[in-house]
Order: C-alpha cells, then sequence, then structure tokens
C-alpha cells in the first residue's frame, strides 16, 4: 500500500514538475511585461486580455520576431488603405508586404483595440468576455488571419499560460487603477505641467466629462489647453464622432474649423469641444514652423483660429510666414 501511495505521489510531483518546465522561459518574461496593458485595454474596449495577450505572443513570438523588433508591431496589423503612420515592408503572405509601424509598444496595443472596433469585427463583442474560444474562432472568421489553426494556437496559449486568470474584472481594475495612478500622466503636477511640452501635458479626460455619453465612447479622449480631442483612427467619420459624443456634425465642424468637404482621415486631431480664445499655460508664443497653416497652430494649442488672427493684428485668412512669431494669449 506505501509503495502505491509513494508511487502516486512521484507521479503528482513529476507532472507538476513537467507543466512547469514545459512552459516557455521568454513567454513568461512577455507575459509579466505587458499583461497590465492588456488588461487597460480590455477595460478600455471590452476585447478580453486573454485574448490579447495570446495575439500578441502568437504574432511577435513573444516580441522576438523581426516585425516587432524592428516597428514595435506585436499584433501583425498592416497598412490598409487608410494607414497614414509611419510604416515597413516585410514578407508575410506575399513579399514586401505593408505593415504598421509605431514608436513604442504601447501603441501598437492601443492601435490593435481599435482595429478590432471595426464593423468586420462587431459580431465579437456579443460573446461573453470570458468566452476566449469564442473570441478565438470569432477572430478567424472575420479574417483577422489566414492561418486555419489560429483560433487552435490561440486557445492553446491561453490554456498553457493560464491567460484567461488576466480577464478577471477584479484583476483588471486593480490593474488599471495602478495604470493610472503610475502613468507620468497622472504623476505631474500642475506646476511641472506648465514646463512641458503639449504632447507630455496632454491630460486624459476625466471619466465624469461627458456624463451619459461615457458608455457609449469608444475614444482614448484627452485634453489640449483644457478642451478635449480625439485622434481619429481610419475608420472614424464626421457622422460617426459626432454620434458617439452626443453632437451635430456642424457644430464638430465649427470646433475644429474645418469646411465641408474636408473629410476624416485617420491620424488627425479632432476636438470634440469649442477651443479657446487663448492658451492657458506656456508657450504663450509659436514660431511657425516650415509648411505651417494657422489652421495647423490653431489645432496644435487648441486655440480658435480668428483669435490668434485677432491677437497678432493680423487680417483674417492672412497667411503666416517662416520664423514668424505668433501670439497666443
Amino acid at each position: 500500500m506505501k509503495k502505491v501511495v509513494l508511487l502516486i505521489l512521484f507521479a503528482c510531483v513529476t507532472n507538476t514538475l513537467f507543466s512547469q518546465t514545459k512552459k516557455n522561459a521568454t513567454y513568461v518574461a512577455y507575459i509579466e511585461k505587458y499583461a497590465e496593458i492588456a488588461m487597460v485595454e480590455q477595460s478600455r474596449h471590452k476585447i478580453p486580455a486573454c485574448i490579447t495577450l495570446a495575439q500578441a505572443l502568437l504574432e511577435s513570438s513573444a516580441g522576438q520576431s523581426e516585425l516587432s523588433v524592428s516597428s514595435n508591431n506585436h499584433f501583425g496589423i498592416k497598412c490598409h488603405s487608410n494607414w497614414e503612420g509611419e510604416r515597413v515592408y516585410h514578407d508575410d503572405d506575399k513579399k514586401g508586404e505593408c505593415f504598421r509601424k509605431y514608436e513604442k509598444v504601447i501603441d501598437s496595443y492601443e492601435d490593435h483595440s481599435l482595429f478590432l472596433k471595426r464593423d468586420r469585427y462587431k459580431l465579437l463583442f456579443t460573446y461573453k468576455i470570458t468566452d476566449y474560444k469564442a473570441w478565438a474562432y470569432g477572430l478567424k472568421a472575420a479574417g483577422y488571419a489566414t492561418d486555419p489553426q489560429y483560433p487552435d494556437k490561440l486557445i492553446k496559449i491561453i490554456e498553457d499560460y493560464d491567460l484567461a486568470a488576466y480577464t478577471d474584472p477584479k484583476r483588471v481594475k486593480e490593474a488599471t487603477d495602478n495604470y493610472n495612478n503610475h502613468s507620468p500622466k497622472a504623476s505631474t503636477s500642475s506646476k511641472d505641467k506648465e514646463q512641458v511640452s503639449e504632447k507630455e501635458s496632454a491630460e486624459v479626460v476625466s471619466d465624469m466629462e461627458f456624463g451619459a455619453l461615457n458608455m457609449y465612447i469608444i475614444h482614448d479622449v484627452k485634453k489640449t489647453n483644457n478642451v478635449a480631442y480625439i485622434i481619429t483612427t481610419s475608420t472614424d467619420t464626421w457622422a460617426s464622432i459626432a454620434k458617439e459624443f452626443g453632437l451635430k456634425e456642424r457644430e464638430l465642424r465649427k470646433f475644429n474649423e474645418y469646411p465641408n468637404d474636408v473629410e476624416i482621415k485617420a491620424g488627425m486631431k479632432i476636438y470634440v469641444q469649442a477651443k479657446k480664445n487663448k492658451v492657458s499655460t506656456k508657450p504663450f508664443v509659436h514660431t511657425v514652423d516650415y509648411n505651417e497653416s494657422m489652421h495647423d497652430i490653431a489645432q496644435k494649442y487648441g486655440v480658435k483660429m480668428l483669435s490668434i488672427y485677432k491677437l497678432n493684428g493680423k487680417e483674417k485668412w492672412s497667411k503666416v510666414k517662416v520664423g514668424e512669431k505668433l501670439k497666443l494669449k
């Protein structure tokens, strides 16, 4: 009897050791590094963190692939016709295909979430956030990948590395709170904000800013000059943005001082509130750069074009010259 018990114990220990050693150390390190970002994206966009992590691990070979190393593209997202960001060329289904290039890995994660918000993937959001198998097969059905084994590969990664644990709502909330509390935006004091650049001082909009509309807002909303704005994606239109923020289309165009013949393109800075008459923090003077228009300057600082003209004693629609200094307050 003792021999039987010992054999059973030995078998259990052996199985435990085997299950621990079969895990790829590179995969484990990648998960530890990026799990929090995946959970933050789940909180923002309702995409299971385990699916995001599994896709990233598979598509980027845990951050070791040539594409992820050269361009921070961890999801294998190709350029497509409306991509206006940086790009790299890489052999995939065809030779020399165009892929999106990102400044930081987190940009790749954010773009992946927005990519899945397109109409072709809308069926995914009818599945429970805990049903990773439905999401895996749904991604393949929607055409995310050409590999017929893609869903099975995702499911295997999720189960081998216990990634479903990162989808737990409590864990997601803790990760999101931790991320928000330790992000550079949250830790920057109001005094310090006056000394940093516009990009660094962009503030995340308060959760209460848009009231009942919050549950329908899918964009990451930030502020310049205390005016809320978004960065557009390839699927955005004037109508879709106006609907998202409870505005009229003509009102949205007026906020951004665009005529009716200008259409939305990816990467545009679009204000969802009226711009101010002057800046509230430094810099108070702008030096006109090469190929920069008055509209570019107005959008950069969240100030109305007419106000900048008036502040500088210039006639409306007059051109600006390279090197010219414009008062913003």
